[in-house]
């Protein structure tokens, strides 16, 4: 392994998220928000050569040196607008997690950045949670598209942050247009955990995983609609004073949550939040431009972290962690296809056009590190 690399993999620094290829440019960002790093993210040539990088905590916005181990990877995929000629950039948590050693805003950390293509130049950036304390990055790859905005033809980007609210902001100037009603429960959120206590501590949601986390949206413009995942898990949250040593973890915080159905065993039922649903996660249709929740499909057996998929005929392929392959109708959220594969759907579904047999297909895969053991492919067709 070339030294360069391998000092900085000893730091915390990773990445193996698939890069973006664009008009002769690889790009691609940083892993290692969790070990005091300082995200970054690349663009080169096609022969290998550096084009430009962009520091995700620029020093002259942040406070003293606290940007040189504070986080804001660029870990989950971005994407092009290539009427702007820019890339949407997701960036993750600050660190370390607790704000006392990273007084300010924190820029660009829990939002999307978006830069020029060609140069590598700031265009502009939106903090769904500037200065947060509970992991609220924003992994959710962002939607790029063209709706009517009070009668006017506007280029928008779309993102699912863990905060639980679509954000819709002008593509040219970052500017926000629209933040969504809830489509998770929310339950005191901005709590300041308490410090070496976590018994104390509220119950917070969302709590690590969102909200959405890097699970993929998908939108659908004949009807403007976007397809959102949702988690919906109680979390306690206290921080402690912590150092940053090179290579290690840089937290300075303690988590306790509610993620399945086997947690609420350790739990009395006078523990457990009134303002929860008691659901874990969620499908959610939701209008962009009006921020209009259309409709939502609850899960309270598992998690749903899996992606969507929204197709020109009008429906939607995605799955949950229960085991559950589902076809909705992307307008009205009827199921129009449940399949019980076995183990749990995590993944991000795909669709291709067969030329030969003039068809078109779905694709979403199952189990995997994180689900029930086994692995399963469901392919579903439709009529080209």
């Amino acid at each position: 392994m070339h030294e360069d690399l391998q000092w900085e993999r000893s730091r915390g620094s990773t990445s193996s998220w698939p890069p973006l290829i664009y008009n002769g440019k690889l790009m691609k960002g940083s892993f290692g928000g969790e070990f005091g790093v300082s995200g970054f993210f690349d663009a080169i040539n096609l022969d290998g050569e550096p084009e430009w990088r962009v520091n995700m905590t620029p020093a002259d916005q942040w406070v003293g040196e606290s940007w040189k181990h504070g986080g804001g990877t660029a870990w989950a995929a971005g994407a092009i607008d290539p009427e702007n000629e820019i890339v949407i950039v997701p960036s993750a948590n600050p660190g370390p997690w607790y704000g006392t050693p990273r007084p300010g805003w924190n820029q660009y950390s829990g939002g999307k950045v978006a830069v020029d293509i060609e140069t590598g130049e700031y265009r502009w950036h939106y903090q769904d949670a500037p200065h947060e304390w509970w992991d609220y990055d924003s992994p959710s790859a962002p939607l790029v598209y063209t709706a009517e905005v009070d009668g006017e033809e506007r280029r928008l980007v779309s993102w699912a942050p863990k905060t639980g609210w679509v954000h819709t902001v002008d593509a040219e100037t970052g500017e926000l247009v629209q933040r969504s009603e809830e489509y998770i429960d929310h339950l005191n959120m901005w709590s300041l955990p308490p410090k070496d206590d976590l018994e104390s501590s509220p119950w917070i949601i969302p709590g690590t995983s969102g909200g959405t986390n890097r699970e993929p949206s998908s939108y659908d413009p004949e009807s403007r609609t976007i397809i959102v995942k949702g988690t919906s898990q109680p979390h306690h949250f206290s921080w402690t004073e912590t150092e940053y040593q090179p290579g290690g973890r840089y937290l300075g915080m303690t988590t306790e949550g509610i993620r399945s159905p086997e947690d609420l065993e350790a739990y009395d039922q006078d523990e457990i939040p009134d303002e929860w649903g008691g659901n874990f996660g969620n499908t959610t249709a939701i209008d962009p431009v009006t921020g209009e929740v259309k409709w939502q499909d609850w899960i309270s057996d598992a998690r749903s972290y899996s992606g969507s998929l929204t197709t020109a005929g009008g429906v939607t392929l995605t799955g949950h962690s229960n085991g559950e392959v589902v076809v909705y109708d992307t307008e009205t959220g009827d199921r129009l296809v449940t399949d019980d594969v076995g183990v749990g759907v995590d993944s991000g579904p795909i669709a291709w056009h067969d030329p030969h047999e003039e068809k078109h297909y779905m694709m979403i895969n199952a189990g995997g590190r994180r689900a029930e053991p086994g692995n399963v492919i469901s392919v579903y067709s439709l009529d080209a």
